[in-house]
């Protein structure tokens, strides 16, 4: 006398069974999704009841219940890890999406999506310091929109061509500020433009668009002229 498990595992022999059962499986696991939309760690764990459904000779939905009342005690903190971290990923695409541009007097300044953009987020997202140079009167302090992660006396003159600047710009500077973004702020990473009167093919360096006052100043340096 045949079993019911070695049924279904001669019927899996058929070719015609394999692609019926195919079918049948993926019309659950879509139905099965729909009910709770998406949710990684859901889909893992109805693609794992699948996976083991012939073991115990059981149909889909008997092998979820099962496993999500007694494997899941092996496997769920892995599967909850992952869940988690599927779902951080998403959100963090959808964030993005949503602020992926910074009013600027100068028109939005729009999220880049090079490598060295992405890495620059990441940066300031974990307090990297962001610095600007100035003059007093004329330039914005704190309430500045546009910001580098280099320090620009270390030299100037790559300073310079790097973000597009003017070199006399940078000479003429009597003040350096150094800050953070402050967190829950909104900002934006992009190749620096080139400016005005600034060298030919200058520019290309990630610089930090904010919104005015977006930053915290940690120091604030008037610098001496020689």
């Amino acid at each position: 006398m045949v079993s019911k498990q070695q049924q279904i595992i001669v019927s899996y022999v058929d070719p015609e069974s394999i692609k019926q059962r195919k079918s049948d499986d993926e019309a659950w696991l879509a139905a099965k999704m729909e009910e709770r939309g998406f949710d990684p760690l859901h889909k893992l764990g109805l693609l794992w009841a699948i996976h083991r459904r012939d073991t115990h000779a059981e149909d889909n939905s008997t092998a979820f219940n099962r496993i999500s009342k007694d494997a899941l005690e092996v496997g769920g903190p892995l599967l909850e890890a992952y869940g988690a971290a599927q779902v951080a990923k998403v959100n963090r695409l959808k964030n993005l999406t949503k602020v992926n541009s910074i009013d600027t007097p100068y028109g939005a300044a729009i999220q880049s999506s090079t490598k060295s953009a992405q890495e620059a987020r990441v940066i300031v997202e974990n307090g990297g310091s962001l610095y600007r140079i100035g003059t007093l009167g004329k330039s914005h302090a704190a309430e500045a929109q546009f910001w580098a992660l280099e320090n620009p006396l270390e030299n100037p003159q790559a300073f310079s061509k790097k973000y597009g600047i003017p070199i006399e710009n940078i000479e003429n500077a009597d003040f350096i500020e150094i800050g953070t973004l402050n967190k829950g702020n909104n900002f934006i990473t992009r190749p620096a433009p080139a400016a005005p009167g600034s060298a030919t093919n200058s520019g290309g360096g990630i610089e930090v668009v904010t919104p005015s006052g977006a930053v915290e100043l940690q120091s604030f340096h008037v610098i001496k002229k020689k």
